[in-house]
């Protein structure tokens, strides 16, 4: 046959065969180079030669006569002198012919029945041996004719080359005038084979079957399809117009089947009303008998079927949807019967239709399973974000945005990365807003002061803690505080009866030694924001503030009724806590020893008390657009230094 060394690279036949028979075995195979990966294999027997013939008398049919309900013939080769026929993948009828339904029987007589129309009016030629043995159904359920090795022309069928096939044809089939030696008309024999086969697959099924027009077709096929004379057997092609095949799910099959054929305004009135028709049918005979029909290329690219039948077709059920807006398939049915085809689709690099694919994923993308979209799902969009076409690229885009969720951004995108955005909110926890509550020192932090309990006992000790201490920025400028945190502050303060006694203590210190200063050595602890080389005297504190005021607006702020102050332990009971939330952020206190206590005692005390509130308010401290309420700047804001003493 010239196909010597022809045979499909990367195909891999199952060893194990579905049928066998005396002319061939039959085995499921896959294949990487075609563009069907599942096929069927027909091996012919070694036996001997005839056997080899048969096969390849069938072999040169397939190659000749094609047509949609003919087997598809895909490739042959002959290897070690055996002959195999690869075709599209099919199970024999004899093996699930238990399993169909009325209506995939009926759809089923209709597929046969327009290809042996298509012999006997196209091609002229008889099949010779119409019987279940010849027929094949697809995944789909689809019926295909095979076992074209007995066809001949009508000009070359005579009575010897009957005979001579006989042993191998299905006897029950072989109509009584081949017995009688009478003149053979092949579409007669045809019609006699029709009519068993009429029989045999309805054998099963009970005569009163609710379907229209079945008992009637079964009493034809039987008493005229089955006519003992030849003249008195009706033409195939007038069966077409029985009841049974012209029920409306047959109808609708049939105008699929034949959509090429149809014109526009035939399509579009057909497509607006197909959803509505779909539904009094089961879905599981749908998805069974017009799955493959329904996501046809021709079908994918209608204008009227994309608006009106695809949006039910490419969306399974999800308990979501109005009853008019009802999707065709349950999760199940889709699953089973919608899924595998759309993996198929997406392999098809149309334009167009993986535009429509990309359009309708997010509704269907949920019935796949992960390994699914990973393995084969994610490959064909990665293939479209490369493509020139911007719209393409667009809409893979937005379809790997779906699949970010489902299958991880690693497996998505790929590749290595990194955490490049960080979280810019507030951290609540490290800021002290405006309303927030003060808190309190901590008893260990708070400078413990030993004061003498006469002015003649000079010989005490008085510990002074005089380290820096450094507080947060304050929460908004001078003059902007929180009312009702003065307010609050005011109230502790009018309760508080050390206040008086402070005042008057200041007062009494500064008009006794307003020329006194602390001692040298404290110069060495005190570092202030603009680094102060030598402490303040009480007239230059005096004049820092003077000059401030003409600055700010409002010093309430610097208020000593608003500063923290070390109260005398025996005046403030231990269980009255008056410095609640006013925590600063200060450093381990360092005491320093003064060297003339008894001597400066008094005037130590005194600048003490005064250098609490002596805040650095100069040009260097604040400048223009420094102000937190200004920038909202959230970066690091330095605090005025304060000296506590």
């Amino acid at each position: 046959m010239g196909n010597e060394g022809s045979m499909l690279p990367g195909l891999d036949i199952d060893s194990k065969p579905v049928e066998n028979t005396e002319e061939w075995t039959l085995h499921s195979a896959t294949s990487s180079s075609s563009a069907s990966p599942n096929l069927s294999v027909f091996c012919g027997r070694q036996t001997n030669h005839v056997n080899n013939n048969s096969l390849e008398h069938a072999i040169k049919n397939f190659r000749i006569y094609r047509h949609p309900n003919i087997l598809k013939y895909i490739s042959s080769w002959s290897h070690q002198g055996q002959l195999c026929m690869a075709t599209e993948s099919v199970s024999p009828l004899t093996t699930v012919l238990e399993n169909q339904t009325v209506f995939e029987i009926c759809l089923g007589l209709h597929d046969i029945l327009k290809a042996v129309i298509f012999l006997h009016e196209k091609a002229f030629c008889s099949h010779n041996n119409v019987c279940c043995a010849s027929i094949y159904v697809t995944f789909d359920g689809s019926w295909k004719l095979g076992g074209l090795e007995f066809l001949s022309r009508f000009s070359e069928l005579t009575p010897d080359y009957l005979q001579k096939a006989r042993a191998r044809r299905y006897e029950k089939a072989v109509p009584p005038e081949e017995d009688a030696g009478k003149a053979i008309d092949p579409k007669a024999i045809d019609s006699f084979a029709f009519g068993i086969l009429v029989e045999d697959v309805f054998c099963r099924i009970p005569e009163d079957i609710q379907i229209p027009g079945i008992k009637e077709f079964r009493e034809i096929a039987k008493k005229q399809l089955q006519s003992l004379e030849p003249s008195l057997r009706p033409k195939l092609s007038q069966l077409l117009v029985q009841p049974i095949f012209n029920h409306r799910f047959v109808v609708i099959h049939d105008f699929l089947s034949e959509l090429p054929l149809k014109s526009d305004d035939e399509k579009s009135s057909f497509f607006r009303g197909l959803a509505d028709q779909l539904r009094e049918f089961p879905e599981i005979l749908l998805a069974s008998q017009l799955s493959a029909l329904l996501l046809s290329r021709l079908v994918l690219l209608d204008k009227t079927a994309q608006e009106h039948l695809l949006p039910l077709v490419l969306q399974p059920q999800n308990g979501t949807h109005v009853e008019g807006n009802l999707p065709l398939f349950s999760m199940n049915t889709f699953q089973q019967h919608i899924v595998p085809r759309l993996l198929h689709i997406f392999s098809v690099r149309d334009a167009q239709v993986r535009l429509l694919l990309l359009e309708h994923f997010e509704h269907y993308c949920c019935a796949f399973t992960k390994d699914q979209l990973r393995v084969k799902v994610l490959p064909e969009l990665l293939v479209g974000i490369k493509d020139t076409s911007d719209t393409i690229v667009a809409s893979t885009l937005r379809a790997l945005a779906i699949l970010v969720p489902i299958l991880g951004s690693t497996t998505v995108i790929g590749g290595k990365r990194a955490r490049l955005f960080t979280d810019g909110r507030p951290n609540i926890s490290g800021i002290l807003p405006k309303s927030s509550t003060i808190t309190t020192l901590k008893d260990e932090e708070r400078p413990l002061i030993k004061e003498k309990t006469t002015i003649n006992n000079m010989a005490q000790e008085v510990a002074l803690p005089l380290s820096l201490i450094e507080l947060p920025e304050r929460p908004s400028p001078d003059g902007g505080e929180d009312l009702a945190l003065t307010a609050q502050l005011d109230e502790e303060t009018d309760n508080w009866s050390d206040w008086d006694v402070n005042e008057s203590q200041a007062s009494t210190g500064i008009d006794e030694s307003n020329e006194m200063t602390v001692h040298g050595s404290l110069e060495s602890e005190v570092n202030l924001a603009e680094s102060i080389s030598a402490p303040l005297s009480l007239s230059q504190t005096s004049a820092v503030i003077t000059a401030s005021r003409n600055r700010l607006p409002d010093l309430t702020s610097l208020d000593i009724k608003n500063s923290i102050v070390a109260p005398r332990k025996q005046s403030v009971p231990e269980e009255i806590d008056f410095f609640q939330d006013m925590e600063p952020v200060i450093s381990k206190p360092k005491l320093l020893q003064l060297d003339n206590l008894e001597s400066q005692a008094d005037t130590t005390n005194t600048n003490a008390n005064l250098r609490c509130f002596d805040v650095d308010i100069t040009a260097n401290g604040l400048t223009d657009g420094e102000a937190w309420g200004d920038n909202e700047d959230w970066g690091d804001i330095s605090d005025t230094d304060v000296l506590i003493s």
